[in-house]
Parts: structure tokens; sequence; C-alpha cells
């Protein structure tokens, strides 16, 4: 007779959601890319004439360049500027993959900051060995809701052009913008990180 009470723990409420989101957590670089592909995806405008197997041959493309660059993904970084440097580097391999796929169509840098911002967040989530002395340097992924927040928490006015048609330097001044802002109202407690993570919804 049920009592009341369970055997299913909160370790097992964690794997099971990881199951949900992810499925397989077992390689969870592969996992995060994955899953933040998703997450900006519907902003890629493929022509027509675009097949599937040209799409997936793409993805594979990035996540293997993304690992012989660095073979542990994660960035060895001890400055915001070194970690700067990494993102962007990091995002080229995203569009110059791209630009040179056999899908004829273009990616901006505001696409590739969601992939990779998205996909390290998610690997904060299911990766045991995930770097914690990176996330002072972590940027903030942006999105509508991302603007949206900024504006009501911090009186960031959201830019004219989306943000998924941001260029390279575009992107970089609203992070400057918004790491500043962050910095002044929490008195420098919060990270841009932990702000995300506070307010998106």
């Amino acid at each position: 007779m049920f009592r009341g009470r369970t055997v299913i723990g909160i370790d097992d409420q964690i794997a099971f959601y990881q199951r949900v989101v992810f499925r397989d957590v077992s390689d969870p670089f592969r996992a995060s890319l994955d899953r933040a592909f998703l997450d900006f995806a519907r902003t890629i405008h493929y022509p027509n004439s675009t097949k599937n197997v040209e799409k997936r041959a793409w993805r594979e493309n990035v996540y293997n360049q993304l690992f012989q660059k660095n073979s542990s993904f994660y960035p060895n970084v001890n400055t915001q500027n070194e970690f700067n440097c990494w993102h962007k580097e990091s995002c080229l391999v995203v569009i110059d993959s791209f630009r040179i796929s056999n899908i004829k169509t273009l990616l901006t840098y505001g696409q590739a900051q969601k992939w990779l911002n998205m996909a390290l967040k998610y690997l904060f989530l299911i990766d045991s060995d995930f770097p914690l002395s990176i996330i002072p340097f972590l940027h903030t992924s942006i999105d509508n809701v991302i603007l949206d927040v900024a504006k009501t928490d911090l009186g960031i006015n959201k830019p004219h052009c989306a943000w998924s048609k941001w260029n390279c330097s575009e992107y970089f001044n609203f992070q400057k913008i918004l790491s500043d802002s962050i910095k002044s109202k929490y008195s420098g407690l919060v990270t841009p990180f932990e702000w995300e993570f506070k307010h998106w919804s």
C-alpha cells in the first residue's frame, strides 16, 4: 500500500528531466549543442532546395571543428578579454562552416552566439565537469526574451535591429552595455550568466 512516500529522489527527478530534454546525456557536449541548435534553428532561412542530409552534415562539421580547435571545448581563460576572443573564434567557426557548406545562405553572428551561448548554459546543467571558474566571463544568450527583460529590469532600450541579424560589433556592444548595467544595479555580486538564469522565463 502506498504510504505517501516514494523511493524517487531528487537525483532521479533530475535524471528524468535530463532525458526528456536532452535524450542521451552520455556525451554532454553533443547533447548540449544539439539542444541549443533548436533554440535558434527557426531563424535560419534555408533555400527550398536544401536537403536534410546537408543540414545534418553542416551540424556535424561544426561539432567536429569546435572540438578540433579545443579538445575539451571549454575555454582555458582567465580574463574577460580572453573569453571574448574564444567566443569570437568559436562563432566564426560556426559561421565559416555554414558559408562553405552546400547550403547557399549566410549565418550571422547573432545566430551563432545563440547556439554557442545556449550550449554553454546547457552544459552547466548536465556536465558534472563544467568549469565553474569561467562563469564570471560567460555571456548572456541574446534573444527577444532577454531583450525584453533587459528593458524592464535594467532600462536598456531594445535595439532596432533583430538580434538574429546582428554582426559581431553589434553583439559585443550590447554585451558590454548589458554587463555594465548588471554590475551597476547588483553591485558586482551577480554575473551576466547568473542574471540570465534568474530572469529568463
